[in-house]
């Protein structure tokens, strides 16, 4: 099975500090697409590496951990079958 490995950089503009998110906890990626993922990696200035693809399915550091701005994170990437069989219908 091929692998895909991707990693992104963010920053977070002034704008989006603004809002109701607290920077120094990692947040929850848990069912995101990689793109989903990297619009809320934007907002915590976090450095996102992607192995695979489809929906995130684990990432480390675990949703919760104590991070700080511009901290790198890995997310692997999983196709869900159950989408799958509902494309395929």
């Amino acid at each position: 099975e091929e692998s895909l490995v991707t990693t992104v950089a963010f920053s977070a503009t002034e704008e989006e500090a603004q809002g109701n998110i607290d920077f120094g906890l990692m947040p929850d990626l848990f069912g995101l697409s990689a793109r989903e993922a990297m619009k809320v990696a934007g907002k915590f200035d976090l450095r996102l590496e992607f192995i695979g693809n489809g929906v995130v399915e684990r990432q480390e550091p675990l949703p919760g951990a104590e991070i700080e701005a511009g901290a790198s994170t890995t997310a692997w990437l999983e196709r869900r079958v159950s989408s799958l069989k509902r494309t395929l219908r």
